[in-house]
């Protein structure tokens, strides 16, 4: 994975830079002072992971996210716990507070990785199924399978008529990578298979026996959708 850190705390860089290097798994493309520096390397530069300071002058963190179109998978690192919430809000993949700690570390970037095996498994070509880990092993499924996938705090919720698997990804992530002829956001926590709609009342979308919200700024474009088919 690429990645680039952006904090305005010289030390914090330090420490980050050393511990990048030592993940194989891990190209460190960067590093920035600013939300402004980090959002022109970006232009120029893509990467998949950003190890993101919430506390930064001028322009903070989650400000910074919000002027991206297209975000990468995002670590934030704060000194203040408060942040969680809001970094779960913006689909982080980890927040770490400081002091960073090596054990920490390896935690949030083991998450990132997951994520990140998971949207290359999912970008293959005519590809019709998933594996998730479940417990000690891989489970396949199908994409026709799948009812709808529910974003839950750092992990998605997938759910099929039987049960339910628990996937290490964001909800962005998915969106861009589950087949589009199958998969519609009908809600910020929601993504649904379509095909797979019974019914929709109102604002509530019917899958078997499950309801899914229909957020209102979606729900003319999945109509129209529906009506296609």
């Amino acid at each position: 994975m690429t990645c680039l850190i952006i904090d305005d705390d010289p030390s914090i860089r330090i420490v980050l830079h050393s511990l990048i290097e030592e993940m194989p798994f891990l190209q460190l493309l960067g590093e920035c002072k600013d939300g402004m520096e980090g959002f022109v390397f970006l232009q120029k530069t893509p990467v998949d992971l950003l190890f993101l300071d919430v506390e930064m002058p001028r322009m903070n963190g989650i400000e910074f996210l919000d002027s991206l179109t297209h975000k990468p998978m995002v670590i934030m690192i704060t000194s203040k716990r408060e942040y969680a919430v809001e970094a779960f809000e913006h689909q982080a993949v980890d927040y770490i507070v400081k002091p960073i700690t090596e054990k920490r570390f390896l935690v949030a970037v083991a998450k990132a990785k997951d994520m990140f095996d998971q949207a290359q498994q999912l970008s293959s070509s005519n590809q019709e199924f998933i594996f998730i880990k479940d417990k000690t092993h891989l489970t396949k499924i199908n994409f026709a399978d799948i009812l709808f996938i529910q974003a839950m705090g750092d992990y998605m919720k997938v759910q099929t008529a039987e049960k339910w698997y628990i996937l290490h990804s964001t909800m962005k992530v998915l969106e861009e990578r589950l087949p589009k002829h199958l998969f519609f956001r009908t809600h910020r926590s929601y993504m649904v298979n379509y095909k797979n709609i019974d019914a929709i009342e109102d604002n509530i979308a019917k899958l078997k026996s499950f309801s899914v919200v229909i957020g209102e700024q979606y729900k003319a474009a999945l109509l129209k959708l529906v009506n296609l088919i």
